[in-house]
């Protein structure tokens, strides 16, 4: 099957006054129809500037974006004219930003930005495209949508502006969303809204999605497949099932790890010693090796390669099944 989305060891490095920066060194996500892709890691993995290189979305005069493939369903975008390229954003692939007010012109009424994705996607007249959009307000939960449509940004709350950012998304009925940590600033009751009102979406259309956090439990929930992201590589990629069942990666499990247990009140939780690297000094050999407890003398003067474990399964880690036995045997111990 074709993937809904591909891209294949995608690069980016950004100009600095100390010379260029690798802020992705090599990253690759697949998504199939109908699933859904957690891109997860911490601040600074590379997670944001992968998804904003993959939209097409970098400054090409700070930005160098290198990829051996880099594909939307039969599309290749790496060959695709510019102006092709940008009229597929917002119609065949769509993005929901972290922050709805990025994403928002402040001086321009809900309406007018909603009825305008239609207006130029789809050459739809206006009044049918206003009843588009007041009907998609509705579908993703906005009360009173006819209203909505004539109020400005600044005079809805964070979580409505979240809503009305993915009602702009999801009115082409994209192939691909792409979702850039969009529950962030948003209250629990909010995310979870807003997440399910995603897979309802999904549900509906079949639509890819690629959403980007850093809470694992958006990611137990939300998930069909995972890749983990470090300094710029993918240091794990798996099904969710057999990532939360068997990480095989250290940095998974710490990040496993730092999940809270509800089951115990007196569970402590245990962070992730140390911090990651510097873009511009990563170290020479694993990236995830001076915070790894398991390290040896090899992760720390060479760079692991990407390992094929299975059908979509692939680890950068010199010791994963010697830890993967370690760490099986440990649990039969407590078990």
């Amino acid at each position: 099957m074709t993937p809904a989305l591909q891209v294949e060891s995608l690069a980016v490095t950004f100009a600095s006054d100390r010379g260029p920066i690798a802020a992705v060194e090599d990253v690759s996500l697949r998504v199939a129809q109908g699933r859904t892709l957690c891109v997860v890691g911490e601040s600074g993995s590379g997670k944001s500037v992968s998804i904003l290189a993959t939209m097409g979305l970098l400054d090409p005069r700070r930005a160098t974006v290198r990829a051996t493939a880099l594909r939307l369903g039969d599309i290749d975008l790496l060959n695709l004219p510019a102006d092709q390229r940008r009229a597929l954003n917002g119609d065949r692939v769509a993005m929901v930003f972290q922050d709805p007010m990025t994403s928002l012109n402040p001086y321009l009424r809900i309406g007018t930005q909603l009825t305008e994705v239609l207006e130029v996607h789809r050459k739809m007249p206006r009044a049918l495209a206003a009843t588009h959009a007041i009907a998609m307000l509705h579908a993703v939960g906005i009360s009173a949508p006819t209203q909505r449509m004539r109020a400005y940004p600044h005079e809805l709350s964070g979580g409505m502006r979240q809503r009305v950012v993915l009602a702009m998304a999801l009115l082409c009925q994209p192939d691909v969303l792409l979702a850039d940590e969009p529950t962030t600033a948003l209250d629990v009751t909010i995310q979870a809204q807003v997440l399910q009102l995603i897979r309802d979406q999904q549900a509906q259309t079949g639509m890819a999605v690629v959403l980007v956090t850093h809470d694992m439990g958006v990611v137990a929930h939300m998930a069909d497949d995972v890749a983990v992201l470090y300094a710029g590589l993918v240091v794990e990629r798996a099904s969710v099932g057999d990532l939360f069942a068997a990480p095989r990666h250290p940095y998974t499990r710490a990040l496993l790890a730092s999940i809270p247990a509800t089951e115990s009140r007196g569970h402590r939780l245990q962070a992730i010693a140390g911090t990651p690297p510097s873009p511009a000094a990563r170290p020479p050999g694993c990236v995830f090796a001076p915070r790894c407890a398991s390290a040896q003398a090899l992760c720390l003067t060479t760079r692991p390669p990407e390992e094929t474990l299975a059908a979509d399964r692939t680890v950068r880690c010199f010791r994963h099944a010697e830890l993967a036995e370690l760490a099986e045997l440990a649990e039969r111990a407590d078990g």
